[in-house]
């Protein structure tokens, strides 16, 4: 018997394996560095910390949109109050969360379009979404729109189920999903709109191309039920709709700050990913995601037609259709965060077409096996090897402190005047590292992202010369070289601690080996 055949016999067992796994691997990604992992997450902490010590939404006001719309801060918070667990800890839900319920979903959502091989189609379903790239990235560095990704997919299962039974038990679960989607993000609920509109044009032409089968509309109270709630989060509950509807107007009508007309040539410091080559390399799981999910979805179009197989194409191409978007944007993080919404459902398309591949024994079963297991090698390769897969890639700069830096931090605040700002690299700056100050920050952009007492450096370290600014104070990582900056991941070209301890008028004051500070009397 082949894997494939054990895997079809015993599917409840492989799939609670499956989950197992999906969630320790994620919750010891989110839990084993000494600080929390990304640019944002460290603020989320704090605004989770918020909700629980005063119990009101009220608590996070200056958060722009999401003040609002706060289930992802409401959701974590809960669960700390349940569990007894800090802000800091509290976030470790959303983790749990996506490793349970997008294998569990994705596994019935590739069952319920299945025609064939159903039991493979669910195993292998809860087996890539458990390997998914960005769900893995962003379970792990939470933000509002993880939490958006597993109501999503519980919406879009829910959805086909009550369109294609039309069973009163799933509105519950419909409705659910779809406030969880409304209150937590900004970006599920036009993804959810756009998939069932194109799931009912393309259930319209399904049915015009094989008219031997009787065409079923698909429901309209979905549709009607998103529409509602993006009127409500849009225009009524907070003020999106009008930054979407003008933000075009004012880029068009304002002069760009000259500030950012300058652009800055490293001459200390070069891009650790140059070339075209790399972003490809970097962006190869969704390259190799939509390839696949476009080749499934074009053969699916003319394929017989069924409801959930219609609405599930919808929602392929409704998430698909923003793309663009993240393609135009300058930042990686706008593709990939476009991204992972539409992620879990490419998956299940394609956990479809992989086991209905099982139906085609050209020229042999040997061959059909061989042919499957070369595709699922090639999908979890391209998904498991990028940056993004893991905080610790060797290609990517580092984007948690280590449990050094975090010490020399709390030294460093701990044992200098508190009027006198510290000055330390961008990313260092940002990271909160002790929860338990008064008065952090929550909010995740501009100057206002940085803790009190830190001042980010970005400029002199890519230009050269930094020891040479004589700061009263200056928190250095001595043997870091790739460094996130507000101008860029660069990677320096010479040894931080070097040019400090050879430069007149820089005195170290402390040195663990990861984090050391220098005093300068000309500052």
């Amino acid at each position: 018997m082949t894997i494939f055949g054990l895997c079809k016999q015993s599917a409840r067992g492989t799939i609670a394996l499956v989950i197992s796994v999906a969630v320790g691997y994620r919750v010891y990604q989110f839990t084993y560095p000494a600080s929390l992992i990304g640019m944002d997450p460290d603020k989320v902490a704090v605004a989770v910390q918020r909700l629980i010590d005063y119990g009101f939404q009220s608590a996070i006001s200056e958060l722009p949109f999401y003040a609002e719309m706060a289930g992802f801060h409401v959701y974590a918070a809960m669960f700390g109050m349940v569990s007894g667990l800090d802000g800091h800890d509290a976030i470790v839900i959303m983790p749990v969360m996506i490793g349970v319920t997008l294998p569990l979903f994705i596994a019935l959502i590739a069952r319920s379009i299945a025609t064939s091989e159903r039991g493979l189609a669910t195993v292998l379903g809860a087996g890539l979404a458990s390997v998914g790239t960005i769900s893995i990235h962003y379970a792990t560095a939470p933000i509002p729109q993880t939490l958006a990704t597993g109501a999503f997919v519980v919406f879009v299962y829910s959805t086909m189920r009550f369109q294609a039974t039309e069973r009163k038990e799933y509105f519950p679960i419909l409705m659910l999903s779809l406030f969880l989607l409304a209150y937590s993000h900004k970006l599920g609920v036009l993804v959810a709109i756009l998939g069932l509109i194109i799931g009912w044009v393309i259930s319209h032409i399904q049915n015009q191309i094989d008219r031997t089968v009787s065409w079923q509309p698909l429901s309209s109270t979905p549709l009607l039920l998103a529409t509602i709630a993006l009127s409500f989060q849009w225009v009524f509950v907070s003020n999106f709709g009008v930054y979407v509807m003008l933000e075009p107007v004012r880029a068009l009508l304002h002069s760009p700050d000259p500030a950012f007309l300058d652009q800055v040539v490293p001459t200390a410091a070069v891009d650790p990913t140059p070339g075209i080559g790399w972003g490809l390399a970097t962006r190869v799981n969704q390259l190799v995601l939509l390839g696949c999910a476009a080749i499934a979805g074009f053969v699916y179009l003319f394929a017989k037609s069924t409801i959930n197989r219609s609405q599930l194409l919808g929602f392929v191409a409704g998430s698909s259709l923003l793309v663009p978007i993240g393609v135009a944007s300058s930042s990686t993080p706008g593709l990939i965060r476009i991204m992972l919404i539409g992620e879990p459902v490419l998956l299940a398309l394609i956990a479809v077409a992989i086991a209905g591949l099982f139906r085609h024994n050209l020229p042999s079963r040997t061959v059909t096996n061989a042919g499957i297991a070369a595709i699922l090698v090639l999908i979890v390769t391209s998904q498991v090897a990028v940056p993004a897969a893991t905080p610790d890639h060797p290609l990517s700069s580092r984007h948690y402190l280590t449990e050094g830096e975090v010490v020399a931090k709390q030294f460093a605040y701990d044992n200098t005047e508190t009027t006198t700002p510290i000055h330390v690299d961008y990313y260092y700056a940002r990271e909160i590292v002790d929860f338990d100050r008064d008065g952090l920050t929550y909010t995740t952009g501009g100057n206002a992202a940085f803790p009190d007492g830190f001042s980010p450096v970005s400029n002199p370290i890519v230009m050269g010369g930094y020891p040479e600014k004589q700061y009263n104070y200056t928190l250095i990582r001595p043997g870091h070289k790739t460094y996130r900056t507000g101008v860029g991941i660069y990677r320096i070209l010479y040894s931080l601690g070097n040019e400090f301890d050879a430069t007149r008028g820089q005195s170290k004051v402390y040195n663990n080996g990861d984090g050391a500070l220098y005093t300068s009397p000309l500052g």
